[in-house]
């Protein structure tokens, strides 16, 4: 997962995935900060030519935008 500091919809999907999942995937699941690791961070916005935040990528399949509706499926239809 893609994520980086100030952005409202990143948070809201921490907050899913933690609270709302209990936390189900986060051991599949790598959180890459722009602010705490900024080369991987621009290697795979380069790479899935994404735009914004959060986004989650598995391989080479990209959710761009997730939101707690579909962020579950994706992580489960990607595991």
């Amino acid at each position: 997962m893609l994520t980086q500091d100030n952005c409202g919809q990143c948070i809201a999907l921490k907050k899913y995935l933690d609270l709302g999942l209990r936390g189900k995937y986060n051991d599949v699941i790598e959180v890459i900060k722009k602010e705490d690791n900024p080369e991987e961070f621009m290697r795979l916005v380069k790479l899935h030519g994404i735009t914004s935040t959060p986004a989650l990528i598995a391989e080479k399949d990209v959710l761009r935008n997730p939101s707690v509706s579909n962020a579950e499926s994706f992580i489960k239809a990607n595991q």
